[in-house]
């Protein structure tokens, strides 16, 4: 206020707009917010990968384990083993390194999606005779312990979709592959 003899002439007013100061900090809190996002979502993808890891290590040594001891079987005893018995070594071998195959698709999948390197690829095809091929290896993997049956519908051998032969491959090969893993 100003005044003069006592009496108010005018008034001084000073007034600031903060309203890009306003816009800067909710700016940054909201990129604060982002990045603590991403640090988490890039955490729980290293807890993620670490599991992934560690799974596909106990996923191959368990056939690992049976190439070795089939081959121990054949080198030290072939003499003794009958043609059956060398047949059964040489099946379990060849069962194993499908499972580890399998193991290993799994892996550089998993790889590819990690870094978006995989571009989805979808091509026309018929599923009826995928999914049955598909089975098969599974089935030939799981050394035929398990029965897998496969049911299509009325003219599924006719059924046709546009998609990824590698990621459609990966997604039904996983999951009878589970099946056989954690089924009777």
């Amino acid at each position: 206020h100003f005044a003069r003899n006592g009496q108010q002439i005018g008034v001084f007013a000073l007034s600031v707009d903060i309203t890009a100061h306003q816009q800067i900090e909710m700016a940054l809190r909201e990129s604060e917010a982002r990045l603590h996002n991403a640090l988490n979502a890039e955490k729980e993808l290293g807890d993620l990968k670490t599991a992934f890891v560690s799974m596909a290590s106990h996923e191959l040594r368990t056939p690992l384990t049976n190439i070795q001891t089939s081959s121990d079987l054949l080198q030290h005893y072939a003499e003794k083993l009958s043609p059956e018995e060398k047949a059964e070594c040489l099946k379990d071998i060849q069962d194993a390194v499908n499972r580890m195959r399998l193991v290993m698709e799994n892996v550089l999948v998993f790889a590819k999606l990690g870094t978006n390197s995989h571009v989805y690829q979808p091509t026309r095809m018929p599923i009826d005779s995928l999914v049955r091929q598909l089975v098969a290896e599974v089935d030939a993997a799981d050394g035929h312990e398990h029965l897998i049956e496969l049911k299509a519908p009325e003219g599924g051998d006719t059924l046709q979709a546009q998609l990824d032969e590698a990621l459609m491959r990966q997604i039904v090969g996983n999951l009878v592959s589970n099946a056989c893993k954690y089924s009777p």
